[in-house]
């Protein structure tokens, strides 16, 4: 039997609908979209810019706002190294201070750290509470007059913990603040609207929401405050002068559709899943009565499709046979270490090894899920 898939926290299919749309772009219409003076260009100048309205639809927000990238890595990078840069450049004596937490995307966090060893930013990582969450008053104590940027996740990737956006939003904005959301895991399962999150930079990939590799979104505020980034890649002078490199055509139509797949079905998926969540994790806990729910207690309260779960009467095999799934350790160069989301919340080295994050897709369903447990049971026998 096929192994069952329970890993779309790391990256879901393509959607068969989304393929459809990008295949022409690969063979037929596959002009450089900033090839001006025929019509192969013009047609993928116009995909390009239907997709960017796409997203802007989702996000509500203005096409104008909305930038490809290769990713929400090289949009993360994007928003720490093109501040640095600006405020190197219009301020070169002033040494701006970071607000982060540790359970961020390395992306996040390991860009931070070079920022601040090379001595052009002082960071603050702010501890969060046992479910993973950033708590504001802790945000609160660590503000400095020279706090200029807060960069928070929507939701834990491995938790699946959602932080409060609304409110850190307000906190920044009332100090003149900019916040930055990598909003990766957020997408399809919960609702982004910034016209009502005051979120000034947000970041995702297009492959974690059934869309493509290789494609992601940098959002940019334009107004209120008007956000301005040095670019990060130089060229061509792509992305209106801000992302050069030739537009990755066929991935930026994908994109876009996944998108408006997503703005038409979000909220029907996250009741389904969410039903699928509970009914899976009561199936586990009558299987393995010792089992833990890490992150938030309430179900409703974390993303939709993820459950964090950690053994506490079994070892864990190195592998589970017929089960894919993401685990709370992971294995570099022969030696073995707890995730840094564990660590953030104080699960030892131990209980890691005996973690496992499942995180569900939006087409599954309980014939599917009802497997999970026997998988686990023989692996344990």
């Amino acid at each position: 039997m096929k192994s069952l898939y329970l890993d779309y926290n790391a990256t879901t299919p393509v959607d068969p609908a989304v393929y459809q749309v990008m295949a022409p772009y690969f063979v037929e219409h596959f002009g450089n979209s900033v090839s001006s003076l025929h019509e192969f260009g013009w047609k993928a100048d116009q995909a390009v810019e239907t997709a960017r309205q796409q997203v802007a639809h989702l996000l509500g927000c203005r096409p104008q706002e909305i930038f490809f990238t290769s990713g929400a890595t090289e949009s993360n990078n994007w928003v720490i190294r093109g501040l640095m840069d600006h405020w190197r450049k219009t301020e070169p004596q002033f040494k701006p201070h970071v607000l982060s937490s540790p359970v961020e995307h390395s992306s996040v966090i390991q860009t931070l750290n070079w920022a601040q060893r090379a001595g052009l930013l002082d960071v603050t990582f702010v501890p969060v509470d046992s479910s993973g969450k950033v708590q504001v008053e802790e945000v609160k104590k660590n503000l400095r007059p020279e706090t200029k940027l807060m960069s928070f996740m929507w939701v834990n990737n491995e938790l699946g913990t959602f932080n409060p956006l609304q409110e850190l939003g307000k906190l920044a904005h009332e100090r003149q603040i900019y916040l930055h959301t990598d909003a990766t895991q957020a997408i399809g399962k919960t609702k982004v609207d910034l016209s009502e999150f005051p979120v000034d930079l947000l970041s995702f990939s297009g492959h974690k929401i059934y869309g493509p590799k290789g494609v992601g979104i940098l959002y940019r505020r334009s107004k209120n405050p008007s956000v301005q980034l040095e670019p990060l890649l130089y060229g061509g002078g792509h992305e209106r002068g801000q992302r050069s490199g030739t537009v990755n055509v066929p991935a930026v139509v994908g994109m876009g559709a996944a998108c408006e797949i997503v703005a038409q079905r979000w909220a029907q998926d996250v009741e389904k899943m969410m039903g699928l969540k509970k009914q899976l994790y009561a199936d586990l806990k009558g299987h393995f009565p010792g089992l833990r729910l890490n992150g938030s207690q309430d179900l409703e309260a974390s993303a939709c499709n993820t459950l964090n779960l950690t053994f506490t009467q079994q070892q864990l095999p190195g592998q589970i046979p017929g089960l894919a799934v993401s685990r709370g350790s992971a294995c570099h160069s022969g030696s073995t270490t707890s995730s840094q989301v564990l660590k953030a919340i104080g699960i030892p080295e131990r209980e890691a090894q005996n973690t496992l994050r499942i995180s569900m897709g939006r087409d599954q369903t309980w014939e599917d899920l009802s497997r999970v447990a026997p998988l686990l049971k023989a692996c344990l026998r």
